[in-house]
């Protein structure tokens, strides 16, 4: 027999056609298989590779977000340090925040992490660690050494006033290291900002969001800082004496910015030389015929024609800077002095300021402390003394001489600012410029109190207090407002609202007819101590109002706008020991997914702040 073999074609010799074919495409099949087993193989292999890369990857980005966890919060205590002037501090906060930024971002460093940046939904959360890293590298490496340079130059010891003086050469040299501060800041946000978040796994969504939220208060308060720098030296009339009017609002008796305005100063600024001018009470100012500005439809609809015409009510509208060009209005009338900015403290604030300038006098002897101050001014005027002319006078006053020791540069200058940051953080002092650039360069930083205008990445929810009653017993009332975000639809959150009063007022007022005379004001449906407030709530800009009550009920709440905001009004009766609830529903406008902010009026007792929860978009 012969020897099988393959022929060139491929053929066996010797056998049938039929047995010929059937061995070729036994051949054909073992070669696809084996071919098939070849690609079956290296994907495999390359699935182990990928596999093992995404492994390797996430275990690196979870030691990053390890190393992350902590930063949010090193950043808020650096610039509270930073602030409150304590280097030290805000040192050693930097530096651990630092190490712990260096070792994430090294850890998210390599072309596996770009590799893994590619691939859809991965790639996103990935993007967003390294962003975080490098972020909070670049803030806590060059971005911090210019914070620390810029407080050396601007330290509270440097910069308070010296017998009423404050160099401005100090902010002048200030303003290279400002500059740089910004410059620094801006592409870290622009990094930031450039990070798409819809594919985020939901515990890293919420720490980006945390994260994000803090790197945009640095990037604000460098550019604020930067603005601010450039403006003082001008502001301190380095180019002109400029005139300022201080303004003393008193929390006794409710008014949406905190309380009436019950007295004023001016202050006059020559080269950094300051002069606290008399103090005078509101009731020197009469009422205007006529109002002194012109109130557009929408003000006149909330709130009449007083905010015009009364000092007392300029601030029934919680946009400060309107109510602030209403009062230099007033003033220019009244005195015949221009006027170049309105400042505005509460006796709470400036409670706060004496815990550095130490105690004060008031005129009838009185010592003023951070301990005494708010029950003396705000409360004692009432009890202690007769005629309203005398409370009024006391109560101008007293604020007068903690501002004066305040300018003077009393006591501990940085303990003293700190009171008046804190203050500002509390909604209890506030700043306008008439210049409308220097205005422009504040921002809208919370000293400005400015109701917003313009569309951002947050929505914005204020609750506002205005007593109808004349009445000095609101030091006996609380307030407290909440805010939840439940929803988010098509880039729409739905955010409920809760207010809740409370009013304290003591049985033994009610009983002693004097004081009554004296605290209450006009009686409420014929029973004293019963408090009349009405209540302004402001939704979102461009928001819609879904639903409100109160104490669970629809009723009839006026419905209003106000510069492009919803707001819902309701005169609420309050009899002492009595608590009342309102509720409120706003659906913000499209895109402004960010977590909510509130402001409310400060009382006596507590800013009106609860918990504001974060978006839920």
């Amino acid at each position: 027999m012969s020897e099988l073999h393959d022929d060139p074609q491929g053929q066996p010799e010797g056998l049938p056609h039929e047995q010929s074919a059937e061995v070729q495409r036994e051949r054909v099949l073992v070669r696809r298989r084996s071919r098939r087993f070849k690609k079956q193989r290296l994907t495999r292999r390359i699935l182990w590779a990928v596999g093992i890369l995404l492994v390797v990857t996430a275990l690196q980005l979870i030691w990053a977000l390890f190393n992350l966890h902590g930063l949010p919060d090193k950043f808020r205590l650096a610039l509270q340090a930073t602030r409150s002037g304590d280097t030290a501090a805000a040192r050693a906060y930097i530096a651990e925040a630092h190490d712990e930024a260096t070792r994430a971002s090294w850890g998210t460093w390599g072309p596996q992490f770009w590799l893994v940046e590619q691939l859809p939904w991965v790639g996103d959360n990935v993007r967003a660690v390294r962003t975080m890293s490098t972020a909070a590298r670049d803030v806590t490496g060059p971005v911090a050494d210019d914070l620390l340079t810029l407080q050396q130059q601007l330290a509270p010891k440097r910069i308070r006033p010296v017998n009423s003086y404050i160099n401005p050469d100090f902010f002048a040299g200030a303003q290279s290291a400002a500059q740089d501060l910004a410059g620094r800041m801006a592409p870290v946000q622009s990094r930031t900002d450039a990070v798409p978040t819809g594919g985020l796994l939901p515990g890293l969504g919420a720490k980006w969001a945390e994260f994000r939220n803090e790197i945009d208060k640095i990037g604000f308060a460098a550019q604020l800082t930067n603005n601010v720098v450039k403006m003082v030296p001008a502001a301190l009339g380095t180019h002109g004496t400029r005139r300022y009017l201080i303004a003393f609002q008193n929390n006794a008796e409710f008014r949406s910015t905190g309380g009436i305005v019950g007295a004023f100063s001016e202050l006059t600024v020559t080269d950094g030389h300051m002069k606290l001018g008399p103090k005078q009470s509101a009731s020197t100012v009469p009422k205007f015929d006529a109002p002194v500005l012109p109130l557009t439809a929408e003000e006149t609809a909330l709130y009449g024609s007083r905010p015009a015409q009364y000092t007392q009510d300029v601030n029934l509208t919680p946009d400060f800077p309107r109510s602030a060009q209403l009062l230099a209005a007033m003033w220019k009338q009244h005195s015949g002095h221009h006027i170049d900015g309105v400042f505005s403290i509460d006796p709470v604030a400036l409670s706060y300021v004496l815990r550095g300038t130490g105690p004060v006098a008031a005129n009838n002897g009185v010592m003023l402390t951070a301990q005494n101050a708010v029950g003396q001014l705000l409360n004692a005027p009432y009890v202690v003394l007769g005629a309203y002319a005398e409370q009024q006078d006391y109560f101008a006053s007293a604020v007068h001489n903690v501002f004066d020791a305040l300018v003077h540069g009393q006591g501990d200058a940085g303990v003293a600012l700190k009171g008046v940051f804190d203050g500002i953080d509390e909604g209890r002092a506030m700043v306008w410029m008439a210049a409308p650039t220097e205005q422009s360069a504040l921002l809208d930083a919370p000293a400005t109190k400015q109701l917003s205008t313009v569309a951002a990445h947050s929505p914005d929810i204020g609750v506002y207090l205005n007593d109808s009653t004349s009445t000095k017993l609101d030091y006996y009332v609380t307030s407290r407002t909440s805010v939840t975000s439940v929803s988010c639809g098509g880039g729409r959150q739905v955010l409920n609202v809760t207010t809740t009063l409370h009013s304290y007022v003591p049985s033994d007022i009610l009983s002693n007819l004097a004081l009554r005379a004296l605290l209450v004001g006009p009686l409420v449906d014929d029973s004293p101590g019963d408090l009349l407030l009405s209540v302004y709530a402001y939704g979102p800009l461009n928001g819609t109002l879904l639903d409100t009550t109160l104490d669970g009920q629809a009723g009839s709440p006026g419905k209003f706008v106000h510069d492009g905001h919803p707001v819902v009004s309701r005169t609420v009766l309050i009899k002492p020991g009595e608590s009342k609830t309102l509720r409120y529903s706003f659906q913000a406008m499209k895109g402004e997914t960010g977590d909510p902010l509130l402001r409310t009026t400060p009382a006596a007792f507590g800013d009106g702040r609860g918990s504001v929860g974060p978006t839920s978009c």
